[in-house]
């Protein structure tokens, strides 16, 4: 019987087997990011900086306007509304960093780093979904830099109460929405071709998309001010469920509803990434004048 395996070459017999080479490229995609972002440490200063701004200028006049507020994760107990925030202000630091990574990726089609990316001997599909695991590390690490900052402030200025308990558990969730923001942002960096308007449709989304959200306070509010349109809006708000699937998980209970959207959405906006990606393509830009 004829050993055809004699004939092929000895690299192709040496080669990992496909897994193992998947892996090996995810890792060196995730430690490049990170890498590149631990080299920056003005980004992740501005990444903190910005909601613990809003904590200590903002909030301390909208308390004394609201006061405490009651929903379901904190067993009928009233929480002030400083801590309230909190969930939504850590949600609000994925989004910032997913959609600043989204915008510097497919900016990066001007230059040689994606195409060389893209040009490795693996699916698209792995180096993509790779780079948006990255996005969401570097967004949890962030996140849990603001969450300690604002633990700090709590002793000095303000007495918010941070339940590290309930955060620890809730690491794989803050996770996986900072996986889901990530990838919605790049799906929306991909699909709109013209390189102003994207910038500028991103950033545009990025307000109303927080503030129509239980980010600040609970969606009932706007039904209570007669504003049911935008508590329809909020309700359907995918950044709404991130931040409640957060706030959940940190104090020990758990949505089923908003795990639901939150995969569905990561999953929609992972495959149009995929799918849609041409590192071949480049921006258009706006016409001058």
């Amino acid at each position: 019987m004829i050993d055809h395996s004699a004939a092929l070459p000895m690299a192709v017999l040496r080669q990992p087997p496909a897994l193992l080479r998947a892996l090996r490229a995810a890792r060196a995609v995730i430690g490049r990011e990170v890498g590149r972002t631990v080299a920056r440490p003005g980004r992740i200063l501005a990444a903190v900086l910005f909601p613990l701004f809003w904590l200590v200028v903002f909030s301390p006049g909208v308390q004394s306007l609201s006061g405490a507020v009651s929903v379901t994760p904190y067993d009928g107990a009233y929480k002030p509304l400083l801590e309230y925030v909190i969930p939504g202000l850590v949600a609000l630091v994925l989004l910032l960093n997913g959609v600043q990574s989204a915008l510097a990726f497919v900016h990066d089609r001007e230059g040689e780093q994606v195409g060389v990316l893209m040009t490795a001997p693996l699916p698209r599909w792995i180096l993509l979904l790779s780079r948006l695991v990255a996005v969401a590390i570097v967004s949890l690490v962030e996140a849990y830099l603001f969450l300690f900052a604002a633990w700090l402030l709590g002793f000095v200025i303000i007495g918010i109460d941070v339940p590290w308990n309930g955060w620890a558990v809730a690491v794989p969730f803050v996770l996986l929405a900072a996986w889901m923001l990530a990838a919605a942002g790049l799906a929306l960096a991909v699909l709109i071709r013209v390189l102003a308007d994207r910038a500028a449709t991103i950033l545009f989304l990025v307000l109303p998309v927080f503030l129509l959200s239980s980010a600040l306070y609970p969606v009932w509010r706007f039904r209570d001010n007669d504003a049911l349109y935008l508590q329809t809006i909020a309700a359907a708000n995918p950044f709404t469920h991130a931040v409640e699937l957060i706030r959940y998980a940190a104090y020990g209970s758990f949505t089923a509803t908003s795990l639901a959207v939150v995969l569905g959405v990561g999953i929609l906006s992972s495959t149009l990434v995929v799918a849609r990606f041409d590192p071949e393509r480049r921006p258009v830009r706006a016409a001058a004048g």
